[in-house]
């Protein structure tokens, strides 16, 4: 079972020597290491790029919200959803106008 890190006991350097590690692989397996760790680093970068794609981004998000007001097996607006919105929108441009003339009065 591993110690927490409470239970790990700190090592007094000035009483203590601390031992390096010592490194038991040869240049050709160190290089190997290297080569497969920026091939990773490669692939992860690819990925991350892909994933961040401004196109790809936009075109997840309209997906989302398309899956907000339509039904994905039937096509079909959802009614609720679309209620919701332009009630919602309704009283945005409501809210936009009334400040509008509250403002033009004064």
């Amino acid at each position: 079972m591993a110690r927490t890190h409470s239970e790990v006991e700190p090592v007094d350097t000035e009483t203590q020597p601390v031992e390096e590690a010592k490194d038991t692989r040869s240049p050709g397996e160190i290089e190997a290491a290297l080569d497969r760790t920026r091939a990773h680093l490669s692939e992860t970068l690819d990925e991350l790029s892909e994933r961040l794609d401004p196109r790809d981004l936009a075109r997840r998000g309209g997906q989302r919200i398309k899956a907000q007001f339509v039904d994905e097996h039937s096509g079909k607006a959802r009614p609720a959803q679309v209620g919701a919105a332009v009630g919602g929108l309704g009283a945005v441009v409501g809210a936009l106008v009334a400040v509008r003339k509250l403002r033009s009065r004064s």
